[in-house]
Order: structure tokens, then sequence, then C-alpha cells
């Protein structure tokens, strides 16, 4: 998988780069159980975005939105109906959600902000 930013700033995904310069290759990993844990940072990169939430968290899905609309891939886990999910936020001893992964960055609850402060640290723009 590629991504690429196009000249109008907008970022693009696709399994070829299509002529782009500024291509960069994208690993991507399903994660099925608890034993597929790789959450610690083992061969996710600097620019890693994850998100701990629930479903029923207005906060969330406003941190979901502001990601989506600007076009950011984040990696979600509900730490209530999933076991990487659950083991992540005890590991990181949650004290509620969402729990904002940008990298080595975290974020308790969302500040839009604090996010976009958090993006740009790890080179989104």
């Amino acid at each position: 998988m590629y991504k690429w930013i196009d000249a109008e700033g907008r970022i693009h995904f696709s399994d070829n780069p299509v002529g782009a310069t500024n291509a960069e290759e994208v690993k991507i990993r399903t994660l099925t159980e608890a034993s597929d844990v790789v959450l610690e940072g083992d061969d996710y990169g600097p620019r890693e975005v994850k998100i701990l939430s629930t479903t029923w968290c207005g906060v969330c899905k406003k941190a979901k939105n502001y990601l989506a609309a600007k076009g950011i891939y984040f990696s979600e886990y509900d730490v209530e109906t999933s076991d990487i999910g659950r083991q992540e936020y005890k590991r990181l001893v949650g004290k509620g959600v969402p729990i904002i992964l940008v990298g080595n960055q975290r974020m308790d609850g969302f500040t839009a902000n604090k996010l976009e402060e958090m993006l740009k640290n790890v080179g989104y723009p």
C-alpha cells in the first residue's frame, strides 16, 4: 500500500503509487486476537495514530470524525469489546476514553488543537 499527498494537500492511498514522487510505502497489519498484539510499538512507525475508545463515547466520535476529516488513517481499539483494546487500555493505565496515541505521544480525552499539534510533531500537514 502506498500513501502520497497531491499538489492540493489531499492524502491518497493506493496499491500503486501512480507516479507520485512523494509516495511512501505503508505497511498494513491485521490484528485478530490477543496473541497478535503489536501495540507496544514493535513495527508501528513513528506516525502511527491509534485511538482507544468505546461505541457509546461522544468525545471518541468527535476525535474519529476529526481524524477522518483530515484524511488521517488511524487504528481504533474498543476497550470494552476487543481483547487487544482491553489489554492496551490496562497497559496504559487508562482512566477514561478516548486515549489517542500518535507515535510516542499520548492524549487522554480529545482537544482539536492538541491533536493538531501532536500530528504536526510527527510530520502530518
